[in-house]
This record gives C-alpha cells, structure tokens and sequence, in this order.
C-alpha cells in the first residue's frame, strides 16, 4: 500500500497518473475510486476531511485492491494484465511528493 497525503496537488497527480493507464474509464470513476481506495465511502467524504493547512494533513493508505473493486463496481471489467501496471501507478509514490 502506498502512503498518500491528503492534498489537493498529489490527488491530482495520482489521478493523472490512473488516467493515463485507464483511458476507457470516466475521470469521474476514477476520482470516485480513489477517494474509496483511501478509506472513504465518497470523493464528498474525502473532500470534506481536506482542512486546515496542508502541510498538517494526515497521510492515508491507498489500497489498491479496493481501488479495483470500486472501479468494477461501476461496471468496468479490468483484464488481469492491466492490473499488474495499474497497480504499480498506483504504488509509484516518488511523483507524487516531488
């Protein structure tokens, strides 16, 4: 599991990052499926969690796994050969907080 900061800037580069890997689903999916993969129901949730400064925000797990249900559960089917390079977008942290 990667370790994730919870601010705006590195968000939107991991979902940057499972866009260009996942062409064929919605940004809107994605967003969806990376606030669950964080530990919350909604992006709503997460955003809601996002105060204060960033530099006092928490870091949060990602767990890939969950990230692979949420995105089936909106009716995609991701062949096991995607997953593996997904999974490791998912893991390259380094981007992020850079």
């Amino acid at each position: 599991m990667a370790a994730i900061p919870l601010a705006k800037t590195p968000l939107a580069a991991l979902k940057k990052l499972v866009l260009d890997d996942l062409i064929q689903v919605k940004s809107s999916h994605v967003t969806e499926a990376l606030a669950y993969a964080l530990g919350f129901r909604t992006y709503a949730a997460l955003q809601a969690s996002m105060t204060g400064s960033e530099e006092d925000r928490p870091f949060v797990l990602l767990d890939t796994d969950r990230f692979l249900d949420r995105i089936r559960s909106f009716g995609y089917e991701l062949r096991a050969t995607l997953n593996k390079p997904l999974i490791s977008t998912l893991r390259r942290t380094d981007a992020l907080l850079a």
